[in-house]
């Protein structure tokens, strides 16, 4: 029996030295490592096609990366807990601490909309369609 690969790229990151490594799932390589945040890396998405990724951290920062060749393409100020990109991949959502959801253009970085009213870290947004789900967790003390 022949194992099919469902994907070709992985991106896993690791706490310290604070680097994101993409990987080569086929070839079992590194293929590049993305540097630039200060804390902690805490959340990562790929967009739809495989070529942007956006990656979180404590240290602040939202990052949008260009796959292919390992540069930063955006720097977003938002202490995220989770980031994900739209069906479209135009679009990226974050979910933070401060309680809200925030929708930023995924080639700008310009915010599109901020979700505010949550009584909780929001630690879970995705995209139904091109419509916005975020999932906020309060926890009474």
């Amino acid at each position: 029996m022949r194992t099919r690969v469902l994907t070709r790229q992985l991106a896993d990151c690791l706490w310290f030295p604070r680097s994101i490594i993409l990987w080569n799932v086929v070839a079992g390589e590194k293929t590049v490592a993305l540097n630039n945040h200060d804390g902690f890396i805490d959340t990562l998405a790929f967009s739809p096609g495989g070529k942007k990724l956006a990656s979180g951290s404590v240290d602040f920062t939202v990052r949008g990366w260009d796959v292919e060749s390992g540069r930063q393409q955006f720097l977003l100020t938002a202490l995220v807990m989770v980031v994900t990109f739209s069906p479209d991949g135009t679009q990226l959502a974050s979910g933070s601490a401060d309680c809200d959801t925030r929708v930023w253009d995924a080639e700008t970085g310009m915010v599109i909309s901020v979700l505010k009213g949550r009584q909780g870290v929001v630690y879970s947004v995705r995209f139904r369609c091109q419509s916005l789900v975020s999932i906020a967790i309060q926890i009474n003390r």
